[in-house]
């Protein structure tokens, strides 16, 4: 189980990450201009997509009805995106996303646009898990899949106490994310 959830964290955040920057650069007012990291770190994961699977992972395993879980798990990432914003905001005075301008927005932190993307991927995410579930029980390398995950959190982790103890780049991203 643990090695399954480890699996699924590294994936989530690196998939979180691709859509992230695909999002915020092409479908940006000009793509492409100032090419945007998303991310809080360097490397290209985000912490806050592999928590959000993970949750959904366990809520998957809950009995009960689809539309129930989907709705659970949209207002669980729709919290899970304000109390990150909100640490970010005050451990580093740093705002990584701003949804000021957008309709029925939470000190630009939430708003009601991305809480119901939130609920779309949720239900394909849902969908997503017995496939997930199949592929682990499917793998036929495990020590590929230790190599991978050993890999994965070394440079993580590295990456993650370097930017957090590391006051110039913590600066940097205050410049770079002008919220």
């Amino acid at each position: 189980m643990i090695m399954k959830l480890l699996f699924l964290f590294s994936i989530a955040s690196i998939t979180g990450y691709i859509l992230e920057l695909i999002w915020r650069n092409i479908f940006a007012k000009e793509p492409f201009k100032n090419f945007l990291n998303p991310g809080f770190l360097r490397g290209p994961y985000l912490i806050i997509h592999g928590l959000s699977v993970i949750a959904i992972y366990f809520l998957w395993l809950v009995n009960i009805s689809f539309i129930i879980k989907v709705i659970i798990a949209g207002i669980l990432l729709t919290l899970m995106e304000l109390f990150t914003g909100i640490i970010i905001k005050k451990i580093y005075n740093l705002k990584l996303w701003d949804y000021s301008n957008k309709m029925l927005n939470y000190k630009g932190y939430i708003c009601l646009n991305y809480s119901i993307y939130w609920l779309v991927l949720s239900g394909l995410l849902f969908l997503a898990v017995p496939h997930f579930n199949n592929l682990m029980i499917n793998i036929s390398n495990y020590f590929l899949l230790k190599i991978f995950l050993i890999l994965f959190y070394l440079i993580f982790l590295l990456d993650l106490f370097s930017t957090l103890f590391n006051k110039k780049r913590i600066q940097f991203l205050c410049k770079k994310f002008k919220y």
